[in-house]
Protein backbone atom coordinates (compact mmCIF):
# COMPACT_ATOMS: atom_id res chain seq x y z
CA UNK A 1 0.00 0.00 0.00
CA UNK A 2 1.18 3.48 -0.49
CA UNK A 3 2.06 6.21 1.84
CA UNK A 4 0.21 9.34 1.94
CA UNK A 5 2.36 12.45 1.87
CA UNK A 6 2.35 13.41 4.98
CA UNK A 7 3.64 9.78 5.97
CA UNK A 8 6.41 10.28 2.82
CA UNK A 9 7.35 13.58 4.18
CA UNK A 10 7.94 12.32 7.58
CA UNK A 11 10.22 8.92 6.63
CA UNK A 12 12.20 11.56 4.56
CA UNK A 13 12.28 13.70 8.04
CA UNK A 14 13.51 10.34 9.85
CA UNK A 15 15.96 9.18 7.12
CA UNK A 16 17.32 12.96 7.34
CA UNK A 17 17.78 13.30 10.93
CA UNK A 18 19.89 9.77 10.39
CA UNK A 19 22.05 11.59 8.27
CA UNK A 20 24.05 11.35 4.98
CA UNK A 21 23.77 7.52 5.18
CA UNK A 22 20.14 7.12 6.41
CA UNK A 23 18.71 10.01 3.98
CA UNK A 24 20.67 8.40 1.11
CA UNK A 25 19.12 4.74 1.79
CA UNK A 26 15.69 6.41 1.91
CA UNK A 27 16.43 7.56 -1.67
CA UNK A 28 17.75 4.12 -3.03
CA UNK A 29 14.79 2.40 -0.99
CA UNK A 30 12.47 5.16 -2.84
CA UNK A 31 14.49 4.46 -6.09
CA UNK A 32 13.94 0.44 -6.21
CA UNK A 33 10.26 1.04 -5.41
CA UNK A 34 9.91 2.89 -8.49
CA UNK A 35 11.68 0.78 -10.89
CA UNK A 36 10.05 -2.43 -8.87
CA UNK A 37 6.75 -0.60 -10.25
CA UNK A 38 7.28 0.30 -13.40
CA UNK A 39 9.02 -3.35 -14.05
CA UNK A 40 5.64 -4.72 -12.92
CA UNK A 41 3.66 -2.51 -14.91
CA UNK A 42 5.76 -3.80 -18.42
CA UNK A 43 5.84 -6.97 -17.70
CA UNK A 44 2.13 -6.47 -16.89
CA UNK A 45 1.21 -5.34 -20.26
CA UNK A 46 3.61 -7.52 -22.02
CA UNK A 47 1.40 -10.19 -20.67
CA UNK A 48 -1.98 -8.58 -22.04
CA UNK A 49 -0.45 -8.38 -25.40
CA UNK A 50 0.34 -11.75 -25.56
CA UNK A 51 -3.02 -12.96 -24.47
CA UNK A 52 -4.67 -10.69 -27.13
CA UNK A 53 -2.26 -11.83 -29.54
CA UNK A 54 -2.92 -15.74 -28.69
CA UNK A 55 -7.10 -14.97 -28.63
CA UNK A 56 -6.66 -13.04 -32.07
CA UNK A 57 -4.69 -16.54 -33.10
CA UNK A 58 -7.29 -18.40 -32.02
CA UNK A 59 -10.15 -16.19 -33.65
CA UNK A 60 -8.36 -16.17 -37.30
CA UNK A 61 -7.21 -19.66 -37.57
CA UNK A 62 -3.52 -18.33 -38.17
CA UNK A 63 -0.34 -17.10 -36.08
CA UNK A 64 0.12 -14.94 -38.95
CA UNK A 65 -3.18 -13.51 -39.31
CA UNK A 66 -3.56 -12.81 -35.45
CA UNK A 67 -0.35 -11.04 -35.65
CA UNK A 68 -1.24 -9.04 -38.43
CA UNK A 69 -4.83 -7.92 -36.28
CA UNK A 70 -3.41 -7.37 -33.60
CA UNK A 71 -0.36 -5.25 -35.15
CA UNK A 72 -3.79 -3.12 -36.34
CA UNK A 73 -4.96 -2.36 -33.15
CA UNK A 74 -2.24 -1.44 -31.60
CA UNK A 75 -1.49 1.45 -33.87
CA UNK A 76 -4.76 2.75 -33.72
CA UNK A 77 -4.78 2.12 -30.45
CA UNK A 78 -1.91 4.18 -30.25
CA UNK A 79 -2.61 6.65 -32.80
CA UNK A 80 -6.30 7.37 -30.68
CA UNK A 81 -7.26 8.01 -27.22
CA UNK A 82 -8.58 4.48 -26.49
CA UNK A 83 -6.23 1.93 -24.91
CA UNK A 84 -4.93 -0.81 -26.37
CA UNK A 85 -7.53 -2.73 -23.61
CA UNK A 86 -10.04 -1.37 -24.89
CA UNK A 87 -9.42 -1.37 -28.92
CA UNK A 88 -8.38 -4.97 -28.62
CA UNK A 89 -11.34 -6.05 -26.30
CA UNK A 90 -13.92 -4.43 -28.64
CA UNK A 91 -12.41 -5.82 -31.93
CA UNK A 92 -12.31 -9.55 -30.43
CA UNK A 93 -15.67 -8.99 -29.39
CA UNK A 94 -16.88 -8.14 -32.75
CA UNK A 95 -15.12 -11.32 -34.00
CA UNK A 96 -16.32 -13.51 -31.22
CA UNK A 97 -20.05 -12.60 -31.19
CA UNK A 98 -20.18 -12.48 -35.76
CA UNK A 99 -17.94 -15.91 -36.61
CA UNK A 100 -18.69 -14.89 -40.21
CA UNK A 101 -17.38 -11.19 -40.06
CA UNK A 102 -13.50 -11.12 -41.60
CA UNK A 103 -11.00 -9.52 -38.58
CA UNK A 104 -10.55 -6.70 -41.13
CA UNK A 105 -14.39 -5.75 -40.77
CA UNK A 106 -14.58 -6.36 -37.16
CA UNK A 107 -11.48 -3.70 -36.55
CA UNK A 108 -13.14 -1.31 -39.54
CA UNK A 109 -16.34 -1.57 -37.01
CA UNK A 110 -14.33 -1.15 -34.16
CA UNK A 111 -12.74 2.15 -35.29
CA UNK A 112 -15.95 3.15 -36.68
CA UNK A 113 -17.69 2.82 -33.23
CA UNK A 114 -14.19 4.79 -32.03
CA UNK A 115 -15.38 7.53 -33.68
CA UNK A 116 -19.19 7.80 -32.97
CA UNK A 117 -18.19 7.17 -28.83
CA UNK A 118 -15.64 10.42 -28.87
CA UNK A 119 -12.67 9.31 -26.93
CA UNK A 120 -15.15 7.40 -24.12
CA UNK A 121 -13.58 3.88 -23.68
CA UNK A 122 -17.18 3.10 -21.70
CA UNK A 123 -19.36 3.91 -24.57
CA UNK A 124 -16.84 2.31 -27.06
CA UNK A 125 -17.16 -0.94 -24.83
CA UNK A 126 -20.79 -0.68 -24.88
CA UNK A 127 -21.34 0.33 -28.44
CA UNK A 128 -18.94 -2.56 -29.51
CA UNK A 129 -21.11 -5.16 -27.13
CA UNK A 130 -24.32 -3.42 -29.28
CA UNK A 131 -22.64 -4.61 -32.54
CA UNK A 132 -21.16 -7.73 -31.75
CA UNK A 133 -25.02 -8.86 -30.54
CA UNK A 134 -26.43 -7.16 -33.71
CA UNK A 135 -24.23 -9.07 -36.28
CA UNK A 136 -24.90 -12.57 -33.92
CA UNK A 137 -29.01 -12.12 -33.95
CA UNK A 138 -28.24 -10.75 -37.77
CA UNK A 139 -31.28 -8.54 -37.17
CA UNK A 140 -31.72 -4.88 -34.73
CA UNK A 141 -33.55 -5.71 -32.07
CA UNK A 142 -34.88 -3.26 -29.50
CA UNK A 143 -32.40 -4.11 -26.77
CA UNK A 144 -29.33 -3.58 -28.93
CA UNK A 145 -31.32 -0.56 -30.37
CA UNK A 146 -31.13 1.06 -26.28
CA UNK A 147 -27.73 0.09 -26.14
CA UNK A 148 -26.60 1.86 -29.53
CA UNK A 149 -28.97 5.10 -28.43
CA UNK A 150 -27.36 5.25 -24.66
CA UNK A 151 -24.30 5.31 -26.03
CA UNK A 152 -24.77 8.21 -28.63
CA UNK A 153 -25.81 6.33 -31.45
CA UNK A 154 -29.02 5.72 -33.31
CA UNK A 155 -28.40 3.24 -35.94
CA UNK A 156 -32.48 3.63 -36.64
CA UNK A 157 -32.72 7.10 -37.48
CA UNK A 158 -29.78 6.56 -39.68
CA UNK A 159 -31.38 3.37 -41.22
CA UNK A 160 -34.56 6.45 -41.69
CA UNK A 161 -32.31 8.81 -43.28
CA UNK A 162 -30.97 5.83 -46.02
CA UNK A 163 -33.95 4.80 -46.90
CA UNK A 164 -36.12 8.44 -47.07
CA UNK A 165 -38.67 6.91 -44.83
CA UNK A 166 -39.90 8.86 -41.55
CA UNK A 167 -39.18 7.09 -38.47
CA UNK A 168 -41.82 5.36 -37.42
CA UNK A 169 -41.47 3.19 -40.44
CA UNK A 170 -37.99 2.32 -39.43
CA UNK A 171 -39.52 1.34 -35.85
CA UNK A 172 -42.17 -0.47 -37.26
CA UNK A 173 -39.78 -2.68 -39.50
CA UNK A 174 -37.19 -3.28 -36.68
CA UNK A 175 -40.18 -4.40 -34.75
CA UNK A 176 -40.56 -6.84 -37.39
CA UNK A 177 -37.02 -7.33 -37.96
CA UNK A 178 -36.83 -6.18 -41.52
CA UNK A 179 -33.43 -4.62 -40.60
CA UNK A 180 -30.48 -6.45 -40.63
CA UNK A 181 -26.93 -6.78 -39.23
CA UNK A 182 -26.36 -5.39 -42.89
CA UNK A 183 -28.42 -2.33 -42.39
CA UNK A 184 -27.04 -1.64 -39.32
CA UNK A 185 -23.60 -2.05 -40.84
CA UNK A 186 -24.51 0.37 -43.66
CA UNK A 187 -25.87 2.90 -41.37
CA UNK A 188 -22.33 2.60 -39.59
CA UNK A 189 -20.50 3.05 -42.30
CA UNK A 190 -22.73 6.58 -43.63
CA UNK A 191 -22.63 7.70 -40.08
CA UNK A 192 -18.68 7.42 -39.96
Amino acid sequence: MGMSGIGRAGSWATAASAGPVGLAMAGIAGLTYGITRLASAGYAAAEMIELTRARFDQLTGSSAEGARVLEKVKRYALNSVYGLESVANTTRMIMQYSPTMTSDGAFDATRRLGDIAGGDSNRLDLLGLAYAQTQASGYLKGGELRQYTESGWNPLASYARMQGIPLMDAFKRMENREITAADVQAALEADT
